[in-house]
């Protein structure tokens, strides 16, 4: 809901013309619904049957990694749905890129410390940051304006 707001806002500020940024709202605001819709069923899967596999565990681990070591091109997806202002759509395109990356990045990996950062920015700048560009995506948190 906050989403719809905040895009709806935006498309005022642009047309100051309620039936063009509805109309455009319309057009573009379903993909970022049944994104958001289809991460919260995965995320319901995640939490009622993947929580206790030590590979999920390790993930959410590697995952925390990246975040701390990699704050401006990497964020997992429930940070940027959580602290950032990213639409659904792209966040969901964002998450099956970061699933490819971690299938390689933890390849043969059963601890943290088996984690290489210089492999993980590889991968990042390589597969991930393009996408960050493409779309010109900010994964610093959404702060309030003075």
């Amino acid at each position: 809901g906050f989403e719809d707001c905040t895009t709806l806002l935006k498309l005022w500020d642009e047309h100051q013309n309620w039936e063009k940024a509805l109309q455009i709202f319309n057009k573009i605001q379903p993909v970022n619904s049944n994104a958001i819709a289809d991460m919260a069923l995965e995320n319901w899967i995640e939490m009622s049957e993947k929580v206790a596999h030590p590979e999920f565990l390790l993930r959410k681990k590697v995952e925390s990694l990246l975040e701390k070591n990699f704050p401006e091109i990497f964020k997992s997806r429930y940070g940027m749905v959580t602290y950032t202002l990213i639409p659904y759509g792209l966040i969901q395109k964002a998450g099956v890129l970061q699933d490819q990356i971690f299938q390689e990045l933890m390849k043969n990996v059963t601890s943290i410390d088996q984690v290489s950062p210089e492999k993980a920015e590889s991968l990042l700048q390589k597969n991930y940051v393009p996408f960050l560009k493409e779309h010109h995506l900010d994964l610093r948190p959404f702060k309030e304006t003075e």
